[in-house]
């Protein structure tokens, strides 16, 4: 599952969209058959069209494996997807450790009232994180450091192997 915003031209040399197509790339070179939808970066919509492709079009059940390539925070959609495909491996493509991504634009802005919604976007990310890593059966962050230092203290130490560094291919 990537973001639509991957057909924009102006983002076609975005870091996001090269790390995606790398994987497109991969998966072509080895002749893995992989289905690619492009859905919306707001959860809620994810959600609609998750319910809508998995009740009329194939239900997710029937994949062996997910990986949601969107950049952000999306713990409810993984909830959603553990629930329609309980055998399904759930996969997540981190494109930034959230709470350190926000704290960084907060300390670059100067004006305290975007300070306070740069903080609570990094709470907010923070907890999403932690309830993604607690559903998905693999994070594939892009830095051994968002690894180690963010994603590994988001879980359980005997579920600690889940978070494998996935470096820009």
């Amino acid at each position: 599952l990537v973001p639509t915003t991957l057909k924009l031209p102006e983002l076609a040399y975005h870091g996001s969209t090269k790390d995606i197509r790398s994987h497109t790339e991969y998966f072509d070179e080895r002749s893995i058959l992989v289905d690619e939808f492009m859905i919306p970066r707001r959860e809620e919509r994810i959600a609609d069209w998750l319910l809508y492709f998995h009740q009329k079009v194939r239900p997710l059940s029937e994949y062996r494996f997910i990986l949601l390539d969107i950049p952000g925070t999306y713990p409810k959609t993984f909830r959603l997807m553990r629930r329609l495909a309980p055998q399904t491996q759930l996969m997540f493509r981190s494109h930034n450790a959230e709470f350190y991504h926000r704290l960084d634009w907060m300390n670059a802005e100067a004006n305290w009232l975007n300070k306070a919604k740069f903080f609570k976007q990094a709470i907010q990310g923070l907890w999403g994180d932690y309830q993604t890593a607690r559903v998905a059966d693999a994070i594939l962050p892009i830095t051994s450091w968002d690894a180690d230092t963010y994603w590994k203290k988001l879980v359980r130490k005997n579920r600690k192997w889940r978070i494998q560094a996935v470096p820009y291919f």
